[in-house]
């Protein structure tokens, strides 16, 4: 599904409304006999045609199983905003993460943007990942969207997500942490790919700012140079670089 991109607050909450109710497989009715209200006025909330006050979108976001932030999350259009929080490490430089991935039978490199938000009081960070987005400046106009944890540590970062739509999808990313002042890093994903419905992995890359997608990413990203196939041939494992 391509969620149309937004230009208004009210247009945002509105297409909000509709992604999240469609993502659940929910019809109209439903959630109008959840609200007590008449299908029209849900049709009315989601073309921005009804303006909603905090009670109504508390009672929404609840009948809808999400927080009012995921209905409320507008950003202006443009480069979303980044805060630094630790320039020695590449997952504390940003809060603010761009990962690409290439599925070869798709023969397309599927953007993605990371949104962390750093809790000092837990050894892990909280962490919305956005799933082949449509636009990286307009990265919650996403395929799927993951709800996880990320875990820094000196040399690795661990990050575990869930889809909160969906109990079976999950997956995991083991990322390099390095101290390096480049604005790049690797990592492997594993999940359950939904087209092959197999376990798979699939090499990462985590960029602090948007990459373009040309060729020279999709080389970076395809898992075939000789010295991969040579140490997967020697420790049978995928090691990426």
């Amino acid at each position: 599904m391509t969620v149309d991109m937004t230009h208004t607050p009210a247009e945002h909450v509105a297409q909000r409304i509709r992604m999240y109710r469609t993502r659940q497989h929910m019809t109209i009715d439903t959630l109008a006999r959840k609200l007590h209200v008449s299908p029209s006025t849900i049709s009315k909330y989601e073309n921005a045609r009804l303006a909603l006050n905090v009670s109504v979108l508390f009672e929404i976001a609840d009948a809808l199983n999400i927080s009012v932030n995921q209905l409320t999350d507008y950003q202006k259009p443009g480069k979303p905003k980044i805060e630094k929080t630790d320039e020695r490490s590449f997952f504390r430089r940003s809060n603010i993460f761009y990962m690409y991935q290439y599925f070869a039978i798709d023969r397309k490199i599927y953007p993605c943007v990371m949104e962390v938000q750093t809790n000092l009081e837990q050894d892990y960070d909280d962490i919305v990942l956005y799933y082949d987005v449509a636009d990286e400046y307009n990265y919650t106009d996403a395929q799927y969207i993951y709800k996880g944890t990320m875990f820094v540590h000196d040399f690795i970062t661990n990050i575990y997500c869930k889809n909160p739509y969906n109990e079976s999808d999950d997956l995991s990313i083991c990322a390099k942490a390095t101290f390096s002042l480049k604005n790049t890093t690797t990592g492997l994903l594993i999940a359950l790919s939904q087209s092959l419905r197999n376990p798979y992995a699939i090499k990462v890359i985590f960029s602090l700012n948007p990459l373009p997608m040309d060729d020279a990413l999709r080389d970076e990203l395809i898992i075939s140079d000789k010295s991969t196939l040579a140490e997967l041939k020697r420790v049978n494992s995928l090691v990426i670089y």
